[in-house]
């Protein structure tokens, strides 16, 4: 019996160690995992936000988005990346970017390179890396641009003078819906580009079959670039901006004369007025077209053409304004000394603004500079910018 008891000791002694080692192994496991899933986030999970806010404090916005891409996609492409720079964090983004490039060729993620396109930007000496993209969209009706409208006028018009360098002309297609290919290049933009000139992309456009368009783009923030001869808008027209951007302009529109009638200080009024109503057209109506021509491309993903609507690529703007209230406008007298008062003037104006969500600034009273433009003879005074300095 006393044999038998011993025998028993043992056997639950060794039955305790076993069930007691594997509580300890799998228990805090188990607490670990059920803590992870309801608050605190992976170890992966850190790594990747530790990788996107290094990212979102240094400069090249493009390896940046191509960055974002793979973060939200794939964790373990974005945790391989980051194990070549993980000691110092120093992002080198030019082998960020080609590492995202060859991914998505490696991937079979782009899209077809149609060899009509190749061979026309080969005839050009450029010669394309990879297929971006490739969308349908319908054309404007008209190259006129009207007040309060998103810029894509503008956009297409630009595009076409580049355009007519190689022969081409998008007028008689106006209208129709088309097919736009984007397309990565091996080369660099002209130096004129710099420091943007690693950032070039080909856009072909066809009507069916028909190439009936082609020029170089820059991407993100700033697309419009160069014809695929080289050449800027400038070089082919022989025309100023100001001089330009009038042919896409009537200055018989009902609207545009009813601009014209305003005086510097009107158009601020009027500016904050529409903001605090929610009248978003007809504050942008208010803007110089070379001030409308940035929503284009503000934040763009670079697998898009343009932005599509005006609060696509801005973090806060009109559309985060709940009220607002002008208060005071002083002009800047010291600024006419060194700019042609007829032309451009600035102001310091006063806001009490509330927002709808803290993103740039909070609510409260605010100082902003307002600078004013005569962009064309006919059109009269608009806003060109509006900052937090002079």
């Amino acid at each position: 019996m006393k044999y038998q008891w011993k025998e028993f000791t043992k056997v639950y002694y060794i039955l305790f160690l076993v069930v007691s080692t594997l509580l300890i192994i799998i228990l805090p496991g188990c607490l670990e995992g059920s803590h992870n899933d309801n608050s605190k986030p992976s170890e992966k999970e850190e790594k990747v936000d530790k990788i996107i806010k290094t990212i979102e404090n240094q400069g090249a916005r493009e390896a940046k988005n191509q960055f974002f891409q793979i973060a939200e996609k794939d964790q373990e492409k974005a945790m391989s990346i980051m194990d070549k720079v993980e000691e110092t964090l120093e992002i080198d983004f030019e082998k960020l970017y080609e590492k995202e490039r060859q991914n998505r060729i490696n991937e079979n993620i782009t899209e077809k390179i149609e060899f009509e396109d190749k061979e026309l930007l080969s005839d050009y000496g450029w010669t394309v890396s990879e297929a971006i993209n490739s969308f349908n969209l319908r054309l404007p009706e008209s190259f006129e641009h009207k007040p309060g409208e998103f810029p894509e006028v503008i956009y297409w018009a630009y595009n076409n003078e580049l355009n007519k360098d190689i022969g081409k002309d998008l007028r008689p297609y106006l209208g129709n819906e088309v097919t736009v290919n984007l397309y990565d290049i091996e080369e660099d933009l002209p130096e004129f580009m710099s420091p943007r000139e690693d950032s070039g992309r080909a856009i072909v456009v066809r009507d069916q079959n028909e190439i009936i368009g082609a020029w170089l783009g820059a991407g993100s923030h700033d697309d419009f670039a160069c014809s695929l001869r080289g050449k800027q808008r400038e070089e082919i027209t022989g025309e100023t901006w100001e001089e330009w951007v009038d042919s896409i302009i009537d200055a018989d529109n009902p609207k545009e004369r009813e601009l014209n009638k305003l005086g510097a200080q009107e158009i601020i009024e009027k500016y904050w007025e529409a903001a605090d109503k929610g009248e978003y057209s007809k504050a942008y109506s208010l803007l110089s077209r070379c001030n409308l021509r940035s929503y284009l491309f503000s934040n763009m993903d670079n697998r898009e053409l343009y932005n599509q609507s005006f609060n696509q690529g801005v973090i806060g703007g009109l559309y985060n304004i709940e009220s607002v209230e002008l208060l005071e406008v002083e002009k800047q007298e010291h600024y006419e000394t060194n700019h042609d008062s007829r032309d451009k003037k600035q102001f310091k104006v006063t806001v009490d603004k509330t927002v709808k969500d803290k993103i740039t600034h909070g609510s409260g009273k605010q100082p902003r500079f307002m600078t004013l433009v005569r962009e064309t003879p006919e059109t009269g005074w608009r806003i060109s910018g509006i900052g937090t300095g002079p």
